[in-house]
This record gives C-alpha cells, sequence and structure tokens, in this order.
C-alpha cells in the first residue's frame, strides 16, 4: 500500500487495497460492497497512515478478518489501556503538584466526578481512591467507546413509506 496522500484521507482505493491485503491475509473474499460499509466508516474515523499502521498490526496479531472497529482500536489504540494511562497522569500530576496532560475524554471524565481538584481537595483513603479511580475508568471508556460508535456511524436509511389500507367499515 502506497501513502503517497498529501492530504492523508483515506480513498476508496486505498482501503479496496487494504481490504485486498486483509482479505488475502484471513483467506476471505472481499466484495465492493464490503468494501464501501469498511470505507465510510473507516475515512470518518482515520487518517491514511492509520489505516496502513492498523493493517500491519491486524495482519501481525489478529485471527479473525477485522471488523472496522478492530481496526480502529489497532491504529489508535486500547481504549481501556489509554484510561488507566490518563488515570496514572492525573495522580502523577497532583502528587507532582502541576497541570496535569490530559484527553479530552479523561477531562469530561473529571468533569463527571466534580473535577480533578475537588476529587483530590480532601484526605483520600485507598478505598475511597480505588472507588473513584472505578469511576473514573468506567466514565473514560464509556465516552470513547460513544464516540467510536458515533464515528462508525453509517448513515440512516429510512424505511419505504407504506400507505395504510383502506378501512373496511
Amino acid at each position: 500500500m502506497n501513502t503517497n496522500n498529501s492530504n492523508g484521507k483515506i480513498s476508496l482505493e486505498f482501503c479496496a487495497a487494504a481490504m485486498v491485503t486483509l482479505g488475502e491475509r484471513f483467506a476471505r473474499s472481499v466484495s465492493a460492497p464490503l468494501i464501501r460499509i469498511y470505507h465510510d466508516a473507516l475515512a470518518q474515523a482515520l487518517r491514511l497512515e492509520q489505516l496502513e499502521k492498523a493493517v500491519r498490526v491486524v495482519c501481525i496479531e489478529d485471527t479473525f478478518f477485522p471488523s472496522p472497529a478492530r481496526l480502529i482500536e489497532a491504529a489508535t489504540g486500547n481504549i481501556d489501556d489509554a484510561a488507566r494511562v490518563q488515570w496514572d497522569e492525573s495522580i502523577a500530576a497532583h502528587h507532582a503538584n502541576r497541570r496535569a496532560e490530559l484527553d479530552s475524554f479523561a477531562k469530561r471524565a473529571w468533569q463527571s466526578l466534580g473535577g480533578r481538584e475537588y476529587a483530590f481537595s480532601s484526605q483520600m483513603d485507598a478505598s475511597r481512591l480505588l472507588k473513584l479511580r472505578e469511576q473514573f475508568l468506567h466514565d473514560y471508556a464509556a465516552r470513547a467507546r460513544a464516540e467510536r460508535v458515533n464515528a462508525l456511524a453509517l448513515p440512516s436509511v429510512k424505511p419505504p413509506s407504506v400507505k395504510p389500507e383502506a378501512q373496511v367499515a
């Protein structure tokens, strides 16, 4: 796969090449409709370089043909691991009395818990810290997964309108 694309967007042709590579690796045929579905999902969530990375990771690590969500995870990382990294950064920054470098999911998770300053304002025993960590990790992961699902959302298709049959009197 060649990444010589100046804007970094995933073209249908590049997605098709990636899907053919995956099809060869996992001994699965890849149809045009399947390529279009993957393209619609992946082009919204990833850049070209990320898809290329995801294909390499999945070809090395996985046993089964990947879903779009798996390719996104392979490109961007595991949500639960990211949540733990953000928790650790929050704790380290608190103990070092410095500003934490947090991503948007972590910031919103802290806001839902009343803010980092509020959470660390009083003496914290071990059980309170563990409960706070559990809440933070859960909230972070829920927000990140929801965003991934929204990024993968395909356009809604309206069912055809059906005219009610004439009432029999």
